[in-house]
């Protein structure tokens, strides 16, 4: 779905409809609609295999922002890939994605056996 855009004096103004939007519509649309939602999550575009293959480009010498404008990345993701995957394998890389999903699967049992634990307490706390 792509949306129309109208240049009301220096402002741009969007709406999803893809409706030709002025400035009393837009007033009328946000309050008729009401409010905005949350942005969705943005998905991830490359994979870890992906990534390392981009990082060893790097290694052979690739520059930095060849790099960058080949893949239609930014330097800031680049350089947070090198920090976390920098010096790594493919399988270390899945090796690494398998201990975080095990990380946070066992995060999760232990804030419900937390969650149990404290309204056991409030349950016994309290005189019958």
């Amino acid at each position: 779905m792509s949306a129309k855009f109208k240049e009301v004096g220096s402002e741009i103004y969007v709406h999803p409809t893809g409706d030709d939007v002025t400035p009393a519509k837009l007033l009328h649309l946000t309050l008729e609609s009401g409010p905005a939602r949350e942005p969705e999550m943005k998905r991830k575009r490359f994979s870890e295999e992906q990534i390392i293959a981009i990082l060893r480009e790097h290694e052979a010498g690739v520059a930095t922002a060849d790099l960058c404008r080949k893949y239609g990345m930014s330097n800031a993701s680049f350089y947070t890939w090198k920090a976390k995957y920098g010096g790594m394998d493919v399988a270390d890389a899945q090796k690494l994605k398998g201990l975080e999903a095990e990380n946070a699967k066992l995060k999760r049992l232990l804030a419900d056996a937390m969650l149990d634990n404290a309204a056991l307490k409030d349950l016994l706390g309290k005189k019958w």
